[in-house]
């Protein structure tokens, strides 16, 4: 039988999906936002892997955690439209700009307040992570308590711990995803930097702690079944 509700939260992510790519090409084409690109392709990923697991049927309620990410991406789409109405989204987009300042001056003359000038690559990693990591601050500590709270049924907390700990697995693949659009070349480089400094920062800690301040539980780890059926295809659904 055809579930509306389903239908209609699918595409409502598919369309935050297509409005994540057109803020990426709007930011690569300002050099001041260069950084925050990175931050923008990772949504979109991420959200594609979650509408592709809600088809290969890998969450226990779907509809709790598309609602979910349908209120957590909604809150970055309107801080990139908006930055003036969150005065932590607007000093995390000044460090990302302030970051990309940076960067342009080291590779012009090698030199910059707290930057290593001693490869393009490391000045650029560095430079990522202090971007990157002020984004997903706000959008963790912040817009992720939102979320999970404006996706309450009834008053009661709906996503399940189980679904909240697999999607980490999703994040991973995501943000492979999205360094490979952004940084084909140096992906190793870059996963190796991703796997080191954000994601125990960003995802497992901050993200697990939200979790647990708002709905009382702890997240479980990615399950094995969940693994093994998630990887029987390929990121673009083939």
């Amino acid at each position: 039988m055809p579930d509306e509700e389903l239908d209609n939260l699918l595409r409502e992510n598919r369309e935050i999906i297509d409005a994540l790519s057109e803020v990426a090409i709007q930011q690569g084409k300002e050099r001041k936002d260069e950084l925050k690109v990175l931050f923008t392709l990772i949504h979109r990923d991420i959200t594609q892997e979650i509408i592709r697991a809600v088809g290969l049927e890998a969450f226990d309620n779907p509809k709790s955690l598309l609602r979910f990410n349908k209120h957590f991406a909604n809150a970055y789409l309107q801080a990139v439209k908006n930055p003036a109405s969150s005065p932590k989204w607007q000093k995390a987009f000044e460090e990302c700009e302030l970051q990309s300042g940076l960067v342009r001056q080291v590779l012009a003359d090698g030199t910059a307040n707290g930057l290593s000038s001693s490869s393009p690559l490391m000045t650029q990693m560095l430079a990522q992570r202090r971007c990157t990591e002020a984004e997903g601050d706000v959008h963790i500590n912040n817009d992720m308590m939102e979320a999970l709270i404006a996706s309450q049924e009834n008053g009661k907390y709906t996503v399940s711990m189980r679904d909240f700990g697999n999607m980490l697995e999703l994040v991973q693949r995501g943000t492979k995803n999205g360094i490979k659009d952004v940084a084909p070349s140096v992906i190793g480089h870059f996963e190796a930097f991703v796997k080191q400094y954000l994601l125990p920062c960003v995802e497992e800690t901050w993200r697990n702690n939200v979790f647990k301040q708002v709905c009382g539980e702890e997240v479980a780890k990615p399950e094995p079944q969940f693994k093994r059926l998630i990887g029987q295809t390929d990121t673009n659904g083939k």
